[in-house]
């Protein structure tokens, strides 16, 4: 008997987000590349200097690219980011619970 594998079975596992925009903006995103997961890695370290003015920026680049993984096909940037939530504990909750979605994703893989 011939195994078979069918990809429109698996659903794609993915983090819903509501923005803070006067529409309430809703995003769909997927898991990082490894290009991204990469940066997520690398950043967390810095979460703690969150003060200093070229920390913040990556930190606002890189959720605006996180937020761009998505399947609504919305682009987020930095300044947009920046406009919703200029209080930077925000974004970092963000972060976390993003970073928490993708380790819960990893470990369920093993």
């Amino acid at each position: 008997m011939a195994k078979s594998f069918d990809f429109n079975k698996l659903k794609a596992r993915t983090m819903n987000v509501t923005l803070s925009d006067e529409e309430k903006t809703t995003l769909v995103i997927t898991t990082p590349d490894k290009a991204l997961r990469d940066e997520l890695v690398s950043i967390k370290d810095s979460f703690e200097d969150a003060e200093d003015e070229e920390i913040l920026e990556a930190i606002y680049e890189l959720t605006a690219k996180v937020m761009s993984r998505n399947k609504n096909n919305i682009v987020i940037t930095a300044e947009k980011l920046k406009e919703l939530y200029d209080d930077i504990t925000l974004v970092l909750a963000f972060l976390e619970a993003y970073t928490e979605f993708v380790n819960e994703l990893s470990n369920s893989k093993n």
